[in-house]
């Protein structure tokens, strides 16, 4: 079953941010020093600096708007701060603009401060990261304890960190210089090439189809990434239409259990790239994957009553999308469709009747995602209803025997 290119990648592993060239970075165990947050948009002062903290446990939360994991996150650390006031205090930090985090509190508000903090903004370089979520955690006593991810920050941990008992959190290192991608290194004259690798500390899961050079159309290659990932990018589906029925010892989201893969297929085969994606992930991972038809809640995308059609296009297919906007170019509403399904969260299905090529461009925000769609789907004459469907869902479950390979190449 032929699906477009998976669209979401960048809401399920995370965002990156600009890679900043670190000056003076601090370490686990370093003195927090003096520094100032001068645009904060919704304290009781525009400025933060580490003495408005009180002696409490201070947060240092980077994050951005554009990133949709993040923002649960951040919501979920300010409820810890509500429960424990005398104790926490979270600051957000985010490179979007002030009028961005405006727009945003105004659908979103949040009771911690947010600051806008450029990248040339020097706690991006007492701090230096490449991807956020990125969390880091002070003691009373000013002391780095923790550059981790906010999942690490639980509610015994903050209570250890505050009664200045040690706490182990989970150490999140960026690699800040470099391709990540040159991790598979292979000759330009490589025919055909399947590498399965472990985990690579520092780096958050990402991936790349090689669209020039000598592997153009040729390559794909995915960096820290489950399995769940590896065969939606396989069978060209969302996470939306993944029935996962794996044990959770391969379905939680650790270091154990993500993998680097790297595939090149013989030229003359580009057409045949997912295919033989699949049948490498069937040797390599004890996973089996089905199609199987399951009825259940999904979005509806339909022509608005009396909207004229979308004007076809002849233009080269493209796409791409980041930072709350979207644009194809000569494309299906395929490509439309999976990308309102990993922003809607939920399958979607098209029922305009469009069976040509189109040009759309939507603008979305992720503080109200469901009613940013709905106003830019107006515009095109299109809308989206809730409605079961039949889905055909790509089922994850063990495969009867086998196990993962890791480290294992086969190139020729």
């Amino acid at each position: 079953m032929q699906k477009p290119l998976l669209l979401a990648l960048g809401a399920i592993l995370g965002i990156a941010a600009p890679n900043a060239a670190a000056q003076t970075p601090l370490k686990v165990g370093d003195q927090l020093p003096d520094f100032v947050l001068p645009r904060v948009v919704n304290g009781m002062a525009p400025t933060f600096t580490p003495d408005d903290a009180k002696s409490k446990v201070l947060v240092l939360e980077f994050w951005s708007t554009t990133c949709s994991p993040c923002i649960p996150a951040l919501e979920k650390l300010s409820a810890l701060q509500q429960r424990h006031p005398k104790e926490l205090q979270v600051v957000g930090i985010s490179t979007d603009s002030e009028a961005r985090l405006q727009k945003f509190l105004a659908k979103r508000p949040l009771p911690v401060p947010l600051a806008s903090a450029p990248d040339a903004d020097e706690i991006n370089k007492l701090f230096p990261h490449r991807m956020v979520s990125h969390t880091v955690v002070v003691d009373k006593n000013r002391r780095v304890v923790a550059i981790t991810s906010p999942e690490q920050l639980t509610e015994a941990a903050l209570l250890d960190v505050a009664a200045g008992r040690p706490v182990r959190l989970k150490l999140k290192q960026d690699v800040l210089n470099g391709d990540p991608m040159s991790y598979f290194s292979v000759d330009s004259t490589t025919s055909y090439g399947v590498n399965v690798r472990p985990y690579i500390q520092g780096l958050q899961g990402m991936m790349r189809p090689e669209r020039k050079g000598p592997f153009a159309q040729r390559r794909l290659t995915a960096i820290n990434v489950s399995a769940n990932v590896l065969f939606q990018l396989a069978y060209e589906t969302t996470s939306r239409r993944i029935l996962n029925q794996l044990p959770d010892s391969l379905r939680q989201y650790d270091d154990l259990n993500l993998v680097c893969f790297d595939l090149i297929v013989p030229p003359g085969q580009e057409a045949n790239l997912r295919p033989i994606m699949r049948e490498a992930l069937r040797q390599y991972l004890p996973v089996k994957a089905e199609w199987v038809p399951t009825t259940k809640p999904a979005y509806v995308l339909r022509r608005r009553k009396a909207a004229p059609a979308l004007p076809t296009s002849t233009k080269p297919k493209k796409y791409s999308f980041g930072g709350g906007e979207f644009g194809m170019e000569g494309s299906p509403m395929e490509t439309l469709r999976d990308y309102l399904e990993n922003e809607l969260g939920k399958p979607v299905v098209d029922e305009t009747g469009l069976t040509g090529r189109y040009d759309v461009t939507l603008t979305t925000q992720n503080e109200d995602i469901k009613a940013s769609v709905s106003t830019a789907l107006a515009r095109l004459g299109l809308e989206v209803m809730e409605a079961p469907r039949s889905i055909s869902m790509l089922r994850l479950s063990p495969a009867p025997a086998g196990q993962p390979i890791l480290g294992k190449a086969v190139a020729r």
